[in-house]
């Protein structure tokens, strides 16, 4: 994605770098359908664009036993989709 962005000189693409790595990182994978920031963070991500088209959820009580159990299963289950999906592919 970078080579899309730099300059013949090549010398200009640090001032691209976050904006292709956000683009990378909550893009989601073709093979495994989940992005990057999911697997790391157990939710997608809120990028400015986000805010602008949805209604920010109403502030509730939040559990955070409750959260942490139902972030750990998420990343679980995510965590042995691709494991199982590169396996596959592997085979």
């Amino acid at each position: 994605m970078l080579a899309k962005y730099v300059g013949d000189n090549q010398h200009d693409w640090p001032k691209y770098l976050q904006q292709v790595a956000l683009a990378h990182n909550t893009s989601r994978h073709e093979t495994l359908g989940y992005s990057p920031y999911f697997l790391f963070h157990g939710r997608e991500a809120i990028v400015g664009i986000d805010l602008l088209l949805e209604t920010p959820p109403e502030s509730e009580a939040v559990n955070y036993n409750e959260y942490a159990v139902e972030l750990t299963d998420r990343l679980r289950a995510a965590y042995q989709f691709v494991q199982n999906s590169l396996f596959r592919k592997a085979s």
